[in-house]
């Protein structure tokens, strides 16, 4: 049950991560066009703020699923895209799933999910 949670967390969070990024103010080389047939590399997920906050077990469950789902979501919201494994590949867009945890345990202190994109150009969302 609590993995089956972690995993609709973690699919949830990835998603509206994915659709925020997308939306906010964009550069012209960022147009659904291109977005739509890039080829994609996923790299390895990395936790910002205090990992503490997340038991061990907890930790590696929730940074696997966000390497799968980020791919997932991609290939949703792109059915075109590629996603490859190549990190030399030609043009490829880098897209890093990130955990962001609060600095300290507090009530209102929430656990949140984004992919940051990187055109080959240099220019990151």
């Amino acid at each position: 049950m609590i993995k089956q949670t972690k995993f609709i967390l973690a699919t949830l969070t990835l998603g509206v991560a994915l659709s925020a990024s997308a939306q906010q103010g964009t550069p012209p080389s960022w147009n659904a066009q291109r977005l739509s047939s890039a080829t994609y590399l996923i790299l390895d997920p990395e936790i910002r703020g205090n990992p503490n906050l997340i038991s061990g077990d907890q930790r590696q469950g929730v940074l696997k699923a966000m390497r799968k789902d980020s791919g997932d979501a991609i290939k949703r919201r792109y059915p075109k895209a590629t996603i490859t494994t190549d990190p030399k590949a030609a043009g490829v867009i880098r897209v890093s799933p990130e955990l962001v945890a609060p600095g300290a345990l507090l009530p209102w202190g929430k656990l949140t999910a984004r992919l940051t994109f990187a055109l080959p150009e240099g220019l990151r969302s």
